[in-house]
């Protein structure tokens, strides 16, 4: 109709190519030149994430975040990071992820040798600041679910599942992340590829450092493939991670375990920072 204005693509719309700005705020030193690991992420989107889930992105090193470029900061830490790195949402709508160098180094710290510290927190900080990217780019907004019927749905952050399992590129390390297919239950076991690295032998597998966020009988759980990994998360305070974002976007109710027993946590839905 005549007077009526065109609207713009939206900024998650597969016709436009995001910049993620790559951003180093913080006082613990990166383990790597930031441009150099720049470059090995470029590749590992464009030749891995993006055949796969036919997602883009341009990574640029700046000093500081811009209006209308998504971003990815390293920064010490913040309130309740316990996580190593989290993306939500900035006040602007516009995909923020974080990679928490402080507490990348604490654990580096408790699960190494000093011998081996440097290298682990190396590998560590490339890890995380790929599975930040890798689920940003699928799931800008966090909030996609895939149905699994009988079981519930299950977010769609592709790094989860193969958590800490990952590929180098350039000698830096990369995350692994499940294909399109580990949501498909018509696959029969080793008929296809689920995840980048072939650890995955059929769908919604879970690796043994993996784990899943999944919403049924109106909470939020998360399935992890081990019990030391479910340990891990119990020393966690989590109140930062996806699974909360996505409470605090659809108001729901959470459920974690503590000591063996359920216990409901509900918290005031407040907004997305």
């Amino acid at each position: 109709m005549r007077g009526m204005a065109k609207s713009s693509p939206s900024l998650f719309s597969s016709t436009v190519v995001p910049e993620i700005s790559c951003v180093y705020a913080a006082t613990v030193p990166l383990p790597f030149s930031l441009g150099t690991f720049v470059r090995a992420a470029q590749r590992f989107i464009d030749e891995h994430l993006a055949p796969v889930w036919g997602v883009e992105a341009r990574l640029r090193v700046r000093r500081k975040t811009r209006d209308g470029a998504w971003a990815l900061v390293f920064v010490d830490t913040e309130d309740q990071a316990s996580a190593d790195g989290w993306h939500d949402l900035t006040r602007r709508g516009m995909p923020l992820a974080k990679v928490f160098l402080r507490v990348l180094a604490r654990e580096v710290r408790e699960n190494s040798t000093v011998k081996e510290s440097a290298a682990a927190f190396r590998d560590a900080v490339s890890l995380t600041a790929t599975h930040e990217i890798a689920e940003m780019l699928v799931d800008p907004a966090v909030t996609l679910c895939v149905q699994r019927a009988g079981f519930g749905l299950y977010a769609l952050e592709v790094a989860d599942p193969c958590e800490e399992d990952g590929f180098r590129i350039d000698g830096f390390q990369m995350t692994d992340f499940v294909y399109p297919a580990w949501y498909e239950t018509f696959h029969a076991p080793g008929s296809t590829t689920f995840d980048e690295c072939g650890k995955c032998r059929q769908p919604f597998q879970i690796l043994r450092d993996g784990y899943a966020s999944i919403y049924r009988k109106s909470r939020w759980r998360d399935r992890c493939g081990s019990k030391a990994k479910r340990k891990r998360f119990r020393k966690e305070d989590r109140s930062g991670h996806r699974t909360l974002q996505r409470k605090r976007a659809s108001g729901l109710k959470r459920s974690t375990t503590v000591s063996g027993r359920e216990v409901r946590v509900v918290r005031e839905v407040r907004k997305v920072r």
